[in-house]
């Protein structure tokens, strides 16, 4: 499924992301990774026909969220899924908007949903703070569902 950008002011950013991918990517103007429920027990793309631990599906995923060293906020994404009894049988996805540079990427921010594309949290940090929320906030209300929206943004 792709969410067309809505206008968020910056030009030059929406030309980068065209549109919001809600399936697992890796672009420049966007990272989405989903993260399996604590409670699912087998994985037939990678494990199929083996029963696994409560929990191990998950950990999987948390451990590639900090290892492959695209998400700026690895320890914010563990902690908001594992905290959260939501992903206990729905499975988290992981949005992160930025922009690359030649040396480095600019992250607007870090979002995480349920799979009906709840809000649960989200992460704006760093310097220029104000222009990241003026880019992230636009992106949250074309991606996330409006009633979810109401209790996590002012």
């Amino acid at each position: 499924m792709e969410i067309p950008v809505p206008d968020i002011g910056n030009r030059s950013y929406e030309r980068i992301l065209k549109v919001i991918q809600v399936k697992e990517v890796v672009g420049p103007g966007q990272v989405t990774k989903f993260v399996a429920p604590r409670h699912r027990y087998s994985d037939p793309i990678n494990a199929p026909g083996q029963l696994l631990d409560v929990g191990q599906l998950q950990q999987r995923d948390l451990r590639e969220i900090r290892t492959q060293h695209e998400f700026e906020y690895p320890d914010f994404i563990a902690r908001t899924i594992l905290k959260s009894p939501q992903f206990d049988y729905d499975e988290a996805r992981v949005f992160q908007f930025h922009r690359k540079t030649s040396n480095s990427q600019f992250v607007y921010g870090t979002v995480i949903t349920d799979s009906s594309l709840n809000l649960i949290d989200y992460c704006i940090g760093g310097p220029r703070l104000e222009q990241r929320r003026t880019v992230l906030h636009p992106l949250l209300r074309a991606l996330c569902t409006p009633g979810s929206l109401e209790v996590r943004l002012h």
